[in-house]
């Protein structure tokens, strides 16, 4: 379970101490003249490094395992996606399309890092990251309709679900279906051999190596934050001048949803990267993508009931009662929007 690097005897210390071990960014104390300057990995894997304060530099030890670091995080999202991937294509669970829409935002994030300042020959990376976005656009339809049959299946009372939403129910399960097949005739497109080929070249030692050697990660940030404040102060400006629910509102505050999640996944799975403690901004940015995330599904069940209600009159009854009651639930969330 264990990859020491420095002096794995006092590794053996600080366990026999008791205290608690997690395996997600983390620093941890060891012991009075010790430290643990990293541990990370969602494959329950640690990776420590421990330096006897005046003896030994840190930055020199971690700086050298950056490319294993690398190299076992990205290899561990691709192993996500892959399991999901297969998963997925059962229709089963919808949240096995979830869980593979969020390793293709994890993969986004590593590669973008990577791509920023490794101008030449960045023709795989760029290539890679195209096949990533596709792949999240083509499954991004089926995952609205699976959390739009969610919600018609847990908002409403028993009694209730006969009548008000049984026939909507009965179209989005058909159109749903009808997604679900046309995903598997474009899905063979984007993940393929050339997919396969370009993953292996990426994530070669030697190639990695270099890249990562280029790689400017507190800049990078920085530049992220500034986009996200800059988004942050475009949407305060709408909210003000044409109200919280006006279109460009909403698009603005869509915009801003989207950069909150890229610094959540950066900050979760490039922490080893960072010398600061990363689990509180991690927490921050993951409340945040929840809040706007609610906001957008209820949105996009506004639109396609919409819809709905023209291309199939024959629900407008139905289809009409619940539009008033997302339609207040939508106004309600958007002016109670919170940004801290």
């Amino acid at each position: 379970m264990f990859q020491s690097i420095g002096h794995q005897k006092y590794l053996k210390c600080w366990l026999d101490n008791k205290k608690k071990l997690e395996l997600r960014n983390k620093y941890l104390k060891f012991c009075n003249n010790f430290v643990t300057l990293y541990l990370l990995n969602h494959n329950t894997k640690l990776y420590y490094f421990i330096s006897f304060l005046g003896r030994v530099s840190i930055m020199k030890a971690k700086s050298n395992q950056l490319p294993n670091l690398w190299h076992d995080q990205l290899q561990g999202v691709f192993q996500d996606f892959m399991l999901y991937y297969s998963k997925m294509q059962t229709f089963q669970d919808p949240e096995d399309l979830h869980q593979l829409r969020i390793s293709l935002r994890k993969m986004q994030v590593l590669i973008l890092f990577l791509k920023n300042h490794n101008t030449k020959k960045n023709e795989l990376l760029e290539f890679f990251l195209n096949q990533i976005k596709a792949l999240a656009r083509v499954t991004g339809k089926l995952r609205d309709y699976d959390v739009m049959v969610i919600y018609l299946q847990t908002a409403f009372k028993p009694k209730d679900f006969q009548a008000k939403v049984q026939p909507l129910l009965q179209i989005l399960r058909r159109e749903q279906i009808i997604e679900q097949q046309r995903l598997l005739l474009q899905l063979p497109n984007l993940y393929n051999a050339s997919f396969q080929k370009s993953w292996q070249k990426i994530t070669k030692p030697k190639q990695l190596k270099r890249w990562v050697r280029n790689t400017e990660i507190e800049s990078d940030f920085k530049e992220l934050i500034q986009k996200f404040k800059k988004r942050h102060q475009t949407y305060l400006k709408n909210k003000k001048k044409r109200g919280a629910t006006d279109c460009e509102t909403v698009s603005s505050l869509h915009k801003l949803r989207l950069q909150s999640k890229k610094l959540r996944y950066a900050y979760t799975y490039l922490a080893f990267a960072l010398e600061e403690n990363s689990e509180k901004k991690v927490k921050k940015y993951k409340k945040m993508q929840n809040h706007f995330g609610e906001i957008n599904d209820l949105y996009n069940l506004h639109e396609c009931l919409v819809r709905l209600e023209h291309d199939y009159p024959y629900v407008k009854l139905v289809a009409q009662p619940l539009i008033q009651v997302v339609q207040q639930d939508l106004t309600q969330a958007l002016e109670n929007v919170k940004i801290k």
